[in-house]
């Protein structure tokens, strides 16, 4: 849910201060990237993190 709400954060930022506009399939992949870059972190719970990526990745 943070890794979410982050990129969403991120991409309001870079409108509001760079007036760059990110479209909701560019903060997905953002999320997913974060997801697959994190996973190694939370090795206890590596396999629901892979679960929702793959569940995302689905959606794109």
């Amino acid at each position: 849910m943070m890794v979410f709400l982050w990129q969403i954060w991120k991409a309001r930022n870079a409108l509001i201060f760079d007036q760059k506009t990110t479209s909701p399939h560019a903060v997905l992949r953002h999320v997913i990237n974060d997801l697959d870059t994190w996973s190694c972190r939370f090795k206890d719970q590596k396999a629901g993190v892979q679960e929702w990526s793959n569940y995302l990745k689905q959606r794109l």
